[in-house]
Order: structure tokens, then C-alpha cells, then sequence
């Protein structure tokens, strides 16, 4: 008997399949047969998890937002370890939402997904939990930096998260047309501007 495990694994593989050829060749190549020569499987596989490409290109969104958000968890995990300040780490894990040339396939792919999703309820929902999560997110950063000393102790941690966020969409959205605009060193003023002080953490300590 095929275990639900084998056929949750068939249904990401198929979904990685469909969010590569939106990265690769842009979403309007995703159909069920792309998807299928892609995975290697047959079109009635793909459509024996995926009856209908709406459902295919539902599970691919969401694919795609969580390969970006483990993206971010590395490098929060890479920081921790290095004892990065959290401005530092906040900066490099915005960063990787910016179409910079390593990250721009995957914020273009974001992007038309996104396009869909103004006109489907369904792919709404995706999108309205990813960035209420990365808000939230951003929140428990914001909290945990006024206890490492780096934001002062009166700042509404729901109000710089909102700014770092709307910095974050605002420059991707003019550097995807704009490869020119200087995103990063707006995204580096905004962080600097949300956590202006050093991080208690790394003061050195006075000598006996």
C-alpha cells in the first residue's frame, strides 16, 4: 500500500516542478503537460494529484513562498551563529526579497503569482498568510531587538515592522523593471533607521 507520506512527497515534487518552469520561463509556461515533461511523470500523474491546473498552480505558490521563507530561516540561522547584531541579520534576510541577479527569478515568479492572486481568492489566501506571517514575523524581531538594546524601549514594534515590509515591497517592485535602482542601500537605510542602536550584545565588556 502507498503510504499518504509517498503521496505528499509526489505532490511537492510535482508543485517544485511547476514553480522551476515559472522561475525558468515565467508562469504562463506552467501548464499540466510542461509540468509533467518537467517531473518526468505522465500528464494523468499530474492530473491524478492535480484535477485542475488551478489547484497545481495553488500548490506551486505556496512552494515557492516557503523555498523563499527557508531561505530566510538559513540565513537567520547563519547569523545567530556568527552572533550578527539583528539589524545585520534583518538586512541580509530583507535583502533576499529584493531581484537581486541571485534572488530575481524567484521575485519575478513571486510577482506574477501575485498578479493572479488580485483576481483569485484562493491564490489570495496564499498570499495574505505568507505576509501576515512574515509581518508577524518581523514583529517578534523588532521585540527581540529592543531587548538586545538596538531600538528603544518605547517603539511600537507593529509600526517598524509595517515600515521594513512596505520598504522591502516598495523597492522590489521598482528594481523588477528597474534593475538600476539602488534597493539594497534603500533597504540598508530603512533597517538602520528601524534598529539605530548598537546591540548590547556585541559592547565590549570594561576590564577588571
Amino acid at each position: 500500500m502507498v503510504r499518504m507520506a509517498d503521496h505528499e512527497r509526489r505532490r511537492t515534487e510535482i508543485a517544485a516542478a511547476a514553480v522551476d518552469i515559472a522561475r525558468q520561463e515565467g508562469l504562463g509556461r506552467v501548464t499540466i503537460a510542461a509540468v509533467a515533461a518537467r517531473s518526468g511523470v505522465s500528464v494523468g500523474l499530474v492530473q491524478h494529484y492535480f484535477p485542475g491546473k488551478d489547484l497545481l498552480v495553488h500548490r506551486a505558490y505556496a512552494e515557492l513562498l516557503a523555498s523563499m521563507e527557508r531561505r530566510v530561516a538559513a540565513i537567520v540561522d547563519v547569523g545567530e551563529r556568527r552572533e550578527e547584531s539583528i539589524r545585520t541579520m534583518c538586512t541580509t534576510a530583507l535583502t533576499s526579497f529584493l531581484p537581486v541577479p541571485e534572488n530575481r527569478r524567484d521575485c519575478l515568479a513571486r510577482a506574477e503569482f501575485q498578479v493572479l492572486a488580485a483576481r483569485s481568492e484562493a491564490l489570495a489566501a496564499v498570499a495574505r498568510e505568507d505576509d501576515r506571517a512574515l509581518r508577524a514575523r518581523l514583529r517578534g524581531v523588532v521585540a527581540n531587538a529592543r531587548l538586545c538594546g538596538e531600538v528603544a524601549p518605547e517603539a511600537d514594534e507593529v509600526a517598524v515592522a509595517d515600515e521594513l515590509w512596505a520598504a522591502v515591497l516598495g523597492a522590489s517592485a521598482v528594481m523588477l523593471v528597474d534593475p538600476t535602482y539602488p534597493g539594497e542601500a534603500v533597504l540598508a537605510e530603512a533597517t538602520r533607521r528601524a534598529f539605530p542602536r548598537p546591540c548590547r550584545r556585541h559592547e565590549e565588556t570594561p576590564a577588571d
